[in-house]
């Protein structure tokens, strides 16, 4: 079966056909992000201008307040303006009384959010939330929306050696992103100095710590950067940009990388955004419009034709070359002890009926679909094997299902876009998981279970 995504636009219309190709881009561009979403795959990151009404910087607030208190007439615009002016100096004795003061403010003062941001959380599609923010309002708002449920609350920290405390700042497993946390990048408000990024030499001293082995929290860096980052509010400086994102991202090619919602990016930003395939936007109101309305229309399509979709009868079917028949039965035993119930040709299939057509009907009606991928398939390629027809029965379940459907389980080293292997488009993915030979499959089986307990 051809893969959708080898198909070109001269395939789909007549010579002439008038093509509007920028209207094209953008809406694939926006069914990215839709199918991301609905994959579970979208991570927020949350800066400073969309925290509260009134078009109104939360930041430039507080310091205008300040320096109005110690009657400084310059107008600072950053923090590293104000407590280097010598009225604050006379006026708070030190200028590390910042952390205090603001400390003092968020603890006597509770701030309402934006409408933006209320709705934003609201549509509750994003558990794991990542705040360049020292303040609680958008944990505040995580409360509220995840009431029933709690919110787990981490920060960075920039010299976690001081702590004595293990992966200070980091989760614990990959599992973890599915359940509602916020993620303080640049410290969290305390009353201690420089727990938190305030002036522009704690900013340099986070940065310098996040590209730290041993100091970047490595469970974390290693999930979110094969994720789709939707950035609002920032109002990043170019190098700033760069920096959050090569962090997170790890690699600059990643693909897909993201969504940059800001109304005043920078020219030299905007080349480096459409380098790394981040969709740029403006308004964040008209965004989350946009995504409202087409997890609407999914959901209606869904509601629509539910019933001509069969029943769901596994959660999970495993596909496999018998060279990693081993590998696979280790799968299978570590899924099931989780309490999955899961398709397995030695445990499932039946003798004397056809066995193809039980293994599409078993495709058909399971939740995941797991290809397990090793450098055997290198060798078999020229040969028929089952799982490569497994394959085009899941690309086509896949295509019929429009969410995610197709779980790669990758050998370490396994190349996915080897053209050699020829394996389909649909099957090569960044969010696959990789496995060693050696392992038990624990964590994998988490992130599998999590999936199915999502859908």
């Amino acid at each position: 079966m051809e893969d959708l995504n080898d198909i070109q636009l001269s395939d789909l219309f007549p010579a002439g056909f008038d093509i509007d190709p920028v209207k094209i881009e953008e809406e694939r561009k926006w069914t990215i992000l839709t199918d991301q979403i609905m994959a579970g795959n979208v991570i927020p990151v949350i800066g400073q201008n969309i925290l509260i009404d009134n078009e109104v910087n939360l930041y430039q607030t507080l310091i205008d307040s300040i320096a109005k208190l110690c009657q400084i007439e310059t107008h600072p615009q950053t923090f590293s303006q104000l407590v280097y002016d010598d009225k604050f100096i006379q006026k708070f004795k030190n200028r590390d009384n910042i952390y205090g003061i603001l400390n003092n403010i968020f603890q006597l003062k509770k701030f309402e959010p934006s409408r933006t941001l209320k709705r934003l959380l609201s549509i509750k599609q994003f558990p794991f939330v990542i705040t360049t923010t020292f303040d609680p309002i958008v944990e505040n708002t995580m409360r509220e929306v995840w009431k029933e449920r709690n919110v787990k609350v981490l920060a960075f920290s920039n010299n976690p050696a001081t702590t004595n405390v293990p992966n200070k700042g980091d989760i614990a497993k990959k599992s973890d992103i599915y359940n509602p946390t916020l993620y303080y990048m640049f410290g969290k408000v305390d009353k201690n100095p420089h727990r938190f990024v305030v002036t522009d030499h704690d900013m340099l001293s986070f940065c310098k710590s996040w590209l730290t082995e041993g100091f970047r929290p490595k469970v974390l860096s290693e999930v979110i950067s094969n994720k789709y980052l939707l950035v609002l509010g920032g109002n990043y400086s170019d190098w700033l940009f760069r920096f959050i994102w090569y962090s997170m991202k790890i690699s600059l090619e990643s693909n897909p990388s993201g969504m940059m919602v800001d109304n005043d990016v920078e020219d030299s930003l905007i080349d480096f955004l459409n380098r790394t395939n981040t969709f740029i936007q403006k308004d964040p109101e008209k965004v989350i419009d946009e995504i409202e309305h087409r997890l609407s229309e999914r959901m209606e399509d869904f509601n629509r034709t539910k019933f001509d979709h069969p029943r769901m009868n596994t959660d999970v079917f495993i596909s496999y070359s018998r060279s990693n028949k081993e590998i696979a039965k280790t799968l299978y035993e570590t899924l099931t002890a989780k309490g999955l119930n899961v398709w397995y040709d030695m445990k499932n299939l039946s003798t004397g009926a056809d066995f193809m057509e039980q293994i599409q009907d078993a495709i058909k009606t399971t939740k995941y679909f797991v290809a397990l991928l090793s450098n055997h398939i290198s060798e078999e390629v020229n040969d028929y094997h089952v799982y490569r027809k497994e394959w085009d029965y899941a690309i086509e379940q896949a295509i019929g299902l429009g969410r995610e459907f197709i779980l790669p389980v990758c050998e370490e080293n396994f190349d996915m876009y080897n053209p050699n292997i020829k394996l389909p488009n649909r099957l090569k993915s960044h969010n696959a998981f990789f496995y060693k030979p050696d392992m038990d499959f624990s964590e994998i089986a988490d992130d599998i279970m999590n999936k199915v307990n999502l859908l």
